[in-house]
């Protein structure tokens, strides 16, 4: 069936519009040479594309589904309402590359009689069957481009990563070395990743000190103190990025730090470039930062020792450090009443205490073999799910099983005994991450320099601590009486006189 031609007017006009898929750096110039070509082109015609007659998309993908093109839905728009004479584009597939959205387009334009003109073909001819069979066919083909382009980029990208080289920009921790002929010309592809020495030795600080018991809090905040560079140094304007605790955290928690490749959102390989940590410590690094029983206290929140970890006998809530009003010296509260106790008196007697403890490598040599009841039942859950996964695999080749079923049970173990297994090697070694540099001759010392969020993390691994209420009668302004300040070993085999 024809359709009447709809020539512009002062309520049809002509428009333009221009994609382009990819521009990571926000630069336009792909979409201005689209307009180059297309204006003069469409001037030609008798049609003048002013500014106001442009839509565009830039950095928008036409494949990809869930992709907002706002442009391109402006210009349906308009067509819809009757006010496009004529849209002019670089190409069909500049418009779309899937069927259904096309095939959207195109209805809308028949229905309204706008000309559909492309700068590399010329108008489409909507009025007959074989000229809108060819638009159909040219978006058939935009979209079998689009699925081949994408496979063989996959393809690529899991060579790639079976390889284990690395994805994008050089990560913070190495520095990318390239390969040049014999005429300095950079020989394209033929590159790779070497450690970066000072940004290595800032992660394995922290690793080290998270390791340690530090929080990722104070550390952020020691880093900026230092003027130690973030992986993105300046700004747009000028200014110095700062650690932060939540990138601190994901920079100490990428899989790359341990020699691991990251493929489909998991480490899959092992990287091209050198690791940075040894697995067995990321392993500890990941299991301490994602546990959810760990404390991270902030320095600037909890200034006093033992806030929090000190508790009333009677009601079992913590004690915090207060001024009672009309008073200058500060104290350990009860929140329910019960109890009070002078902090720096505690603080004293509690640090001795702990001190006794590090300095005498017998006695706390339980402890720096790491927590046996944890590390066993780590080892224990991590035997029974690799056994678990035999039978089943037995299972799949004596076709007992489908495949589909095996396909949906056996991957979701396989990640709980890697759980299993990072869990074990944690655990074995989390006590002498936090202590083992501290224990010894020399230990007073040594304890008496670290953070406070150090000391608080050794204090509540080793000890219990509560205050039991002075007796009726007693002055709570009188002597310190140490035998009433509870110091109990977490651990009944540790051989330690409170």
């Amino acid at each position: 069936m024809n359709r009447t031609y709809h020539p512009p007017t002062a309520s049809r006009t002509p428009r333009g519009y221009a994609r382009i898929s990819q521009a990571r750096d926000g630069t336009t110039v792909k979409v201005e040479r689209q307009r180059a070509e297309i204006e003069p082109f469409a001037a030609a015609r008798g049609d003048v594309l002013t500014d106001a007659l442009w839509h565009v998309d830039n950095d928008k993908s036409a494949y990809d589904e869930g992709v907002e093109r706002p442009g391109f839905n402006d210009l349906l728009r308009d067509v819809l309402a009757g006010r496009v004479s004529t849209v002019y584009a670089w190409d069909q597939d500049r418009v779309a590359r899937d069927v259904g959205v096309w095939e959207g387009f195109l209805k809308a334009c028949r229905s309204t009689g706008t000309r559909i003109v492309f700068r590399t073909a010329g108008e489409m001819d909507l009025t007959t069957v074989n000229g809108r069979t060819q638009t159909r066919f040219n978006a058939v083909m935009a979209r079998h481009e689009s699925e081949h382009k994408a496979e063989r980029v996959e393809v690529a990208a899991r060579h790639r990563a079976m390889q284990g080289r690395a994805h994008g920009a050089v990560l913070y921790g190495w520095r990318r070395v390239y390969a040049f002929d014999g005429s300095g010309v950079q020989i394209r592809g033929q590159w790779h990743d070497e450690i970066h020495p000072e940004q290595a030795a800032i992660i394995r600080e922290c690793a080290r000190r998270v390791l340690a018991g530090e929080s990722i809090k104070a550390l952020a905040r020691e880093l900026n103190a230092r003027g130690v560079p973030t992986p993105k140094v300046m700004d747009q304007a000028g200014r110095r990025y700062e650690w932060e605790a939540a990138s601190l955290r994901m920079l100490l928690l990428r899989p790359a730090n341990a020699g691991l490749r990251v493929y489909q959102g998991r480490p899959q390989f092992d990287a091209e470039a050198p690791a940075i940590l040894a697995r067995g410590d990321w392993d500890r690094v990941v299991a301490t930062l994602n546990d959810p029983g760990r404390r991270t206290v902030s320095d600037n929140r909890v200034r006093h020792l033992l806030s929090g970890i000190m508790k009333c006998a009677v009601c079992e809530r913590g004690m915090r450090a207060r001024r009672i009003t009309g008073e200058t010296t500060l104290r350990y509260l009860c929140p329910a009443g019960h109890t009070a106790r002078v902090a720096s008196k505690v603080d004293w007697y509690v640090t001795e205490t702990v001190v006794d403890l590090l300095v005498d490598r017998d006695k706390i040599n339980g402890l720096l073999c790491g927590d046996d009841a944890a590390v066993a039942d780590a080892t224990r859950r991590a035997t029974e799910i690799a056994a678990e996964i035999a039978n089943w695999n037995t299972d799949r080749r004596n076709r007992l099983v489908s495949r589909e079923e095996w396909l949906r049970i056996v991957p979701d173990l396989q990640a709980e005994l890697e759980e299993a297994e990072r869990a074990a090697r944690a655990t074995s070694t989390r006590y002498r991450d936090l202590m083992e540099d501290v224990v010894g001759p020399g230990a007073a010392d040594r304890f008496s320099a670290l953070p406070i969020s150090r000391k608080r993390a050794i204090i509540e691994a080793l000890f219990a601590i509560r205050v039991h209420p002075l007796p009726a009668g007693r002055n709570a302004r009188g002597p310190f009486d140490p035998s009433l300040i509870e110091v109990k070993p977490r651990r009944t085999d540790d051989a330690v006189a409170a």
